[in-house]
């Protein structure tokens, strides 16, 4: 799983707030119940949707931290955190924003709950 897919609905519903970007539902409890899929059409709606609030190198940071916080809870600690960058390109995301962000993460994780990067 791509870790722009793994975005909860406070957090999509957040940064969009944060980055002025307009979605089809304004509170996280109207976008968790977007989330019954029936079929990957209605998947990659909601992931584009997703992809299309993360604009900063703190976006990709809160993403990723965000999840490592939630898998810590559930006792992992080795996570390898696949994304999609060509994702971010056309809207003018830097790589460097995106890894930068994500690298912090990783770190701040590492330091807090244990987990660790695949390349320690």
């Amino acid at each position: 799983m791509h870790l722009e897919g793994t975005i909860e609905p406070v957090d999509m519903v957040s940064f969009a707030q944060r980055n002025d970007v307009m979605l089809p539902w304004t509170a996280p409890n109207e976008l968790r119940a977007a989330y019954t899929y029936t079929g990957l059409a209605d998947f990659l709606r909601l992931y584009r949707q997703g992809c299309q609030v993360l604009c900063t190198r703190t976006d990709f940071y809160d993403l990723a931290l965000n999840y490592l916080r939630r898998v810590s809870d559930q006792g992992v600690r080795w996570a390898e955190l696949p994304f999609a960058p060509q994702n971010f390109l056309p809207r003018g995301v830097t790589i460097a924003d995106q890894l930068g962000g994500i690298t912090a993460a990783i770190e701040d994780a590492r330091t807090s709950w244990g987990i660790e990067r695949p390349w320690s």
